[in-house]
């Protein structure tokens, strides 16, 4: 179980630090042999999830940047410049609008509050390929419960609620997709996934 908790939150740790990353712009040099030209860009995922940079303003040449800018201190004048940028995009990105109508009647007892925060592990979790080693451990055990579905909730529930297993079991029913395991088959795992990490 250690072994499977150390890698979880290792690349966690990568994806986090990649979203961080680009969230910002910065300055690129295009140098030819003609002339050397200033471009502001920023980093971005394409549909597939592969890293890649797009063109957001091209300053131009060091003669209209410093034109622009200034001849002194032109390049921390530019960065400064850049900071802005980034700062304007992540306040655009921050605007959400939800509307909500106060006449709309909840039906007694159904559930209307999810947390949808465990989604952005499920990538990392399935990236790692721990659902396939589950899948492996299952035929060679024939168990009847979902080694998956009951990893997948403990690595979750220690992420956004850290407490015992049996907490992690109730704080799960928060979920979007609730864990279909109980509490007896979540102890029969962790003693099946023990055994396999020290084999």
């Amino acid at each position: 179980m250690d072994f499977f908790v150390k890698v979880f939150f290792c690349q966690l740790y990568f994806c986090i630090y990649s979203y961080i990353r680009l969230c910002y712009m910065k300055l690129t040099i295009s140098k030819s042999k003609n002339a050397t030209l200033y471009y502001v860009q920023k980093s971005y995922r394409t549909e597939s999830g592969k890293s890649s940079t797009r063109t957001v303003e091209r300053l131009g040449s060091i003669e209209e940047v410093e034109a622009r800018f200034g001849k002194e201190n032109t390049m921390e004048a530019v960065q400064e410049y850049i900071k802005g940028l980034t700062k304007a995009d992540k306040e655009l990105r921050r605007d959400v609008v939800v509307k909500f109508s106060q006449s709309a009647l909840v039906k007694k007892d159904e559930r209307r509050c999810f947390n949808g925060g465990y989604l952005f592990l499920q990538k990392v979790y399935h990236e790692l390929g721990l659902d396939k080693i589950c899948k492996k451990i299952e035929k060679k055990h024939k168990n009847e419960y979902d080694l998956d579905d009951i990893l997948q909730m403990l690595l979750y529930t220690r992420v956004l609620y850290p407490g015992s297993k049996r907490s992690s079991l109730e704080d799960a029913k928060r979920f979007i997709e609730r864990p279909k395991s109980d509490i007896h088959q979540v102890y029969r795992a962790l003693s099946l996934l023990a055994k396999e990490s020290d084999g």
